[in-house]
């Protein structure tokens, strides 16, 4: 048995770990790897290249080989390469991107447009180039081994794969072709698949004949209709679909009431601690537009206001250090914020701008109660309906940490409703399902 799953998302993260977590401990393959999947994941673009035996460390983005004279520039977000005034790549960060660490760098023609892309893994290597048009679109990506040789030419236009392998070419017509030779010479048990997309997976567990043991893990978001790869999973096969968000679940459901192969199972989620219910807040921002801070923090003495930034704080930011329930953390170290992690039991979802540190999925995994403006919030999933305000409900908000500041069976209620709203699965119910 194995996984097999389209990209490593989130939500391939978190099947993943349920699975691992329910002891199915059988290996996992990703078809499109971006260069930095876990130790414990593979890929067929790895197995063909050899990096899955290679060792390494991530380039950091002034390593990139660039000619004398030109200038590699940085922020926490991304880095540019110049040749004097003039802009000749840009470089994308893998996650978190404060770390810098090169995933990408996207080389620029006479016009600034995309000409060529390297593709660079957790090893430090580039281990893949994607050639472009002058439309700016993919035509060819060529993926090469540690010494800098080219296995494996994929053709974007024609969706064509040739593989150089021991001195044999071979050719595949399509990536689900490809993926079925690997799946067949790899080595690992296919007799079942748990795949969780209906696009390559699906046709490779068609293409290899599974026709029944496979199981159809659907994680997308609800939908008027029921896809028409699932429909065709339905009547060809006896394959288990099992949904994983509760409002597709439920339409699903409205659509097929009798449909005896569909059910839903939540996930399991890493709980790094105990909520120890303290009066400690934590919020992390990339700017200094913080929704209705200094009201929360004049009118709330009675908490611990902790605000971290991968950067430097403005002046406006700054100048909350006037207030004696406000500590700021500018330029955070991984380490403070650890700490902060174990030191704060609620975490205010209440920036505006992108998110840092995946916060708000942080503070779940460390039990935090989260709440947040619904103006603001980055990922409501994690956070239960009760708990969301509008920003013209920050009286309520406030109402809301007054009491279960006074209450602590008021705050055990609402880190209750928290997880309640996830639906979560246990082992014993994904055991149920894998039998």
């Amino acid at each position: 048995m194995i996984n097999l799953f389209d990209y490593y998302s989130q939500e391939s993260w978190d099947l993943h770990y349920s699975l691992l977590s329910s002891g199915y401990k059988h290996p996992t393959v990703v078809i499109h790897d971006e260069g930095f999947l876990p130790d414990d994941v593979t890929s067929p673009y790895q197995f063909i290249t050899g990096f899955d035996k290679v060792e390494g460390h991530p380039l950091y983005f002034n390593e990139i080989k660039v000619p004398d004279l030109w200038e590699i520039t940085s922020t926490s977000q991304s880095g540019q390469i110049y040749e004097y005034n003039k802009l000749r790549a840009n470089i994308t960060y893998s996650k978190p991107s404060y770390r810098r660490f090169v995933k990408e760098v996207q080389w620029l023609d006479e016009n600034g447009k995309i000409f060529t892309v390297d593709k660079y893994n957790k090893q430090g290597y580039c281990f893949a180039k994607t050639v472009y048009d002058l439309q700016g679109k993919p035509t060819s990506t060529t993926y090469l081994t540690e010494d800098n040789k080219e296995v494996l030419v994929e053709n974007h236009k024609t969706g064509d794969l040739i593989l150089n392998q021991d001195n044999n070419i071979l050719v595949f017509k399509n990536q689900t072709e490809f993926v079925s030779y690997y799946l067949r010479i790899s080595g690992f048990d296919t007799s079942r698949i748990l795949y969780n997309s209906l696009a390559t997976p699906f046709f490779v567990a068609h293409q290899m004949g599974h026709t029944k043991g496979d199981i159809l893990f659907w994680q997308e978001n609800v939908r008027p209709d029921i896809p028409y790869n699932m429909e065709l999973l339905l009547e060809s096969s006896q394959t288990k679909i099992v949904v994983q968000n509760w409002a597709s679940y439920e339409k699903i459901k409205e659509i097929l009431p009798n449909e005896e192969r569909l059910s839903y199972l939540g996930y399991l989620y890493p709980k790094r601690r105990q909520n120890l219910l303290r009066p400690n807040i934590l919020i992390l921002t990339n700017s200094d537009n913080i929704e209705q801070l200094t009201r929360l923090v004049e009118q709330l003495p009675q908490y611990n206001f902790h605000i971290g930034a991968i950067t430097e704080m403005s002046s406006k930011l700054l100048a909350y250090s006037k207030y004696d329930n406000v500590k700021l953390y500018p330029n955070i170290s991984d380490e403070k914020l650890e700490l902060l992690k174990q030191k704060c039991d609620i975490y205010l979802d209440i920036n505006h701008g992108n998110e840092i540190f995946t916060a708000t999925r942080s503070a779940f995994e460390q039990a935090m109660l989260i709440l947040c403006f619904k103006e603001t919030q980055h990922q409501s999933k994690y956070i239960a309906e009760q708990n969301s305000y509008w920003i013209t409900e920050v009286d309520q908000m406030i109402q809301h940490l007054e009491k279960i500041y006074e209450n602590p069976t008021a705050f055990k209620e609402s880190l209750d409703k928290q997880y309640k709203a996830l639906k979560l699965g246990n082992e014993n119910s994904y055991k149920q399902i894998i039998k």
